[in-house]
Parts: C-alpha cells; sequence; structure tokens
C-alpha cells in the first residue's frame, strides 16, 4: 500500500516520469503537424517575398538602369531627351489619343511621327488644333508625310540630309550647323544648331503661301545618296528646316530634325532659349515611335497610358498589400515561434 501510494503521489519521482511520458507521447503528433505547418508557412512567405521583389524590381529598375536609346526620354545622354522631359515636369505620352482638349497644354511636342496613324489619331490631334493648341513636330523621317498630309498640311520631309558647305570644295562637309531664323510668338530660331536636318519641301499640288519659314540654312547641300560626301549633281542652296502652318484656330511648327531639342543640344544657349520657350506654360511630349527605347523605359511610358494607369494602380495597391501581409506573418511567425518554445520547455520540464 505504501508502493502504491508513494506511486500515486504527484510529489514522487515516479509520477513525474509518468506524466513526462503522457505529455511526450500526446505532444509528439502535434509537434509533427505543427513542423507541416510551419513548412508551408515557409513556403508562402517565400514566395510572397519573391513575388514583392519583383515589383519592387519593376518600380525601381528604371530609375538606376541606364540606357543610350536616341531620344529615349530616360536616357541622359547627348542624344536622350530626359532633360526637356524634365523641363515638363514629365508630361509625357505614346500615343495622340492622350491629347484631352480640356487637360493637355497649350504646346505639345512630338518626337518622331512616322509611325502608322489611325482615324482616332487623326481627329484627335485635329481637335486639339481646332481648340487654337499649337503642335510642334521634330521630326527628319520622310513617313511622317502621311501624318502630315491627313492634317492638311502643304509641307513635307524632304529628301536628303542636309550638309553645310560654306564651299564646293569641302568633299565631307558638317551635318551640324546653325540655322538662320526669325523670331514669332516668343520662339527664336536664329543660332539654334541642328544635328541630321533635312529640308522642308512642299507637297507637289501645293503651294507655299499657306505657311511661314520661321528658319533656314545657311548655304548648304542635300546628300541625296546618303553617303556622307557632296558630288558635284548634289543640290546646294538654302533650304527651310523650320515651318510654321495654321490648322483651325491652332498652328503646327514642323523642325526638319528630331534631335534638335536632344540633351547634347542643351550646351547651345539658343537652343536652351528655345525650349524653355516651348515649355515656359506647360508642354505634353509624345512618342509615337518607341520601339528603338529600351524596355525599361517603354514599360515606364506604358504605366503612363491610361490602360496603364488602371492596370498599375492595382498592381502598385497589390504590392503595398503583400507587403504589410508580409510583415503581419512573419510577426505571427515569431509568435509562434516563440509560444511553440514555451510549450516544449513546459512539456518536458
Amino acid at each position: 500500500m505504501a508502493a502504491a501510494g508513494l506511486a500515486g503521489d504527484p510529489g514522487s519521482r515516479s509520477y513525474r516520469r509518468s506524466r513526462v511520458v503522457r505529455r511526450g507521447r500526446s505532444s509528439r503528433p502535434w509537434v509533427r503537424g505543427d513542423s507541416v505547418n510551419h513548412y508551408r508557412t515557409e513556403l508562402q512567405v517565400a514566395l510572397l517575398a519573391v513575388g514583392v521583389c519583383c515589383v519592387l524590381v519593376v518600380i525601381l529598375v528604371g530609375a538606376v538602369t541606364t540606357t543610350d536609346a536616341p531620344l529615349d526620354p530616360y536616357n541622359h545622354g547627348e542624344q536622350g531627351t530626359s532633360r526637356l522631359v524634365e523641363a515638363t515636369d514629365g508630361a509625357v505620352a505614346v500615343s495622340y489619343a492622350a491629347l484631352d482638349r480640356e487637360t493637355t497644354p497649350e504646346t505639345v511636342i512630338i518626337f518622331g511621327g512616322g509611325s502608322a496613324v489611325d482615324t482616332a489619331d487623326v481627329d484627335a490631334l485635329q481637335g486639339y488644333l481646332d481648340d487654337g493648341g499649337t503642335v510642334v513636330f521634330l521630326t527628319e523621317d520622310e513617313q511622317s508625310n502621311r501624318l502630315l498630309e491627313a492634317l492638311g498640311l502643304t509641307s513635307r520631309v524632304g529628301a536628303g540630309f542636309l550638309r553645310a558647305t560654306a564651299t564646293q570644295s569641302q568633299s565631307r562637309p558638317p551635318a551640324q550647323f546653325s540655322v538662320i531664323g526669325s523670331e514669332t510668338a516668343g520662339l527664336k530660331f536664329t543660332g539654334v544648331q541642328v544635328n541630321v536636318a533635312k529640308p522642308l519641301g512642299v507637297a507637289a499640288d501645293r503651294d507655299d503661301t499657306s505657311r511661314t519659314v520661321l528658319a533656314q540654312t545657311p548655304r548648304a547641300a542635300r546628300d541625296l545618296n546618303a553617303d556622307g560626301r557632296i558630288d558635284a549633281a548634289e543640290p546646294r542652296g538654302n533650304y527651310p528646316v523650320v515651318v510654321s502652318e495654321s490648322v483651325g484656330a491652332g498652328r503646327v511648327i514642323l523642325v526638319g530634325d528630331a534631335s534638335v531639342l536632344t540633351n547634347g543640344q542643351w550646351q547651345v544657349r539658343q537652343t536652351r532659349r528655345l525650349a524653355g520657350a516651348l515649355t515656359s506654360d506647360g508642354a505634353l511630349i509624345v512618342y509615337p515611335q518607341t520601339a528603338r527605347f529600351a524596355p525599361v523605359s517603354r514599360l515606364r511610358l506604358a504605366l503612363k497610358t491610361p490602360l496603364g494607369t488602371v492596370l498599375g494602380v492595382p498592381l502598385f495597391c497589390a504590392a503595398g498589400a503583400i507587403g504589410v501581409w508580409l510583415c503581419v506573418m512573419l510577426y505571427r511567425r515569431a509568435r509562434s515561434s516563440q509560444s511553440t518554445d514555451q510549450t516544449l520547455r513546459i512539456t518536458w520540464k
């Protein structure tokens, strides 16, 4: 009886050993299931971390990635247009449909324009011009003539890059030179430097009475065969490179050089003055041709479109929600681990 009572005594060693065995046996299934749950939780946390990192990389990679694509708005080199984008406070678009009559600034600067256009593009441009807007086309692409014709303009981008030549003895004259112009509506073109300009002619069935020449070259030659040399048979003269035409209540300023406002040209004081005059009251820059831009640049531009905004805002909000949920999961996991350790210590004490 004494032995039996001693064994049943809560203070006896055999009683504590039996409690340990029972607790150990009853706790093993719980520990195994908890390990599986922890594994699943860690896998979910890892997947969420990877997803958040991917979103952050997409958002931040544009700020740390450099590009050397010509005219790229995020190219800070001489051929990029980042300085002009900064002057407009980042107001950029990739479609003519972005020209909203109520919110678009008074000036729209279009780089290129040789891409395919449809009726909606022409209607957007026509409506903006009818309301008194100013469109500045910067292009030496002859494919831009399709858009110029659709808008009813008489000017056309001609063939052959222009090379300044003071004398006929120069076989390889420079393509970079300053133009001779006049001042109109606060825009002064005299002294502005062009790099790869083409002459601005007139459509075969039109006359030039409806346009105003704002700038022309000094004596220059047209490199029609694009070999960098000026042959005796290639024409020479003073060619218009900046013209203005009225469309509706607005006007179109056509510049036969897409690189005239690139970063490298801002070293020229007259060019900086022209850029400041164009953007002083706000301006929107349109890049209708982005195929040559870096993928990161195209992604960042796409996020500025209406569809990109619709898709991008939920994406960023979801990324933020995932980040918060991830922090909560990590916090709960840490608390759960502490509770598990305390439970095991109490069980096996």
